[in-house]
């Protein structure tokens, strides 16, 4: 084994774990979500402590359909925005 290899293993390495990640994040999704609805039906949890993935897809479903969601994300990034702009407006002239 050379010198030259032994500076590629790293990256070799680097790209399997890569391929890992791609199928260990989906499945520590569904492990999630799935617990989630198994802690909910267990515990019998009203709506308004926890509620179901299934009840929190649809009202996303719901609110995405009407135009909600869009009206509610744009007045959040207008805020952001604007905060940030004076935020960064009060350090130019203090600083």
């Amino acid at each position: 084994m050379s010198l030259n290899d032994f500076w590629r293993l790293p990256a070799r390495a680097g790209k399997r774990l890569a391929r890992i990640d791609l199928v260990l994040v989906p499945v520590a999704l569904v492990f999630f979500i799935g617990g989630w609805h198994l802690l909910v039906q267990w515990r019998q949890y009203p709506s308004f402590v926890l509620p179901s993935p299934g009840l929190v897809w649809s009202r996303f479903l719901s609110l995405l359909a009407d135009g909600t969601l869009a009206t509610h994300t744009g007045m959040t990034l207008f805020e952001v925005f604007g905060g940030l702009a004076l935020g960064l407006a009060v350090a130019l002239v203090t600083g």
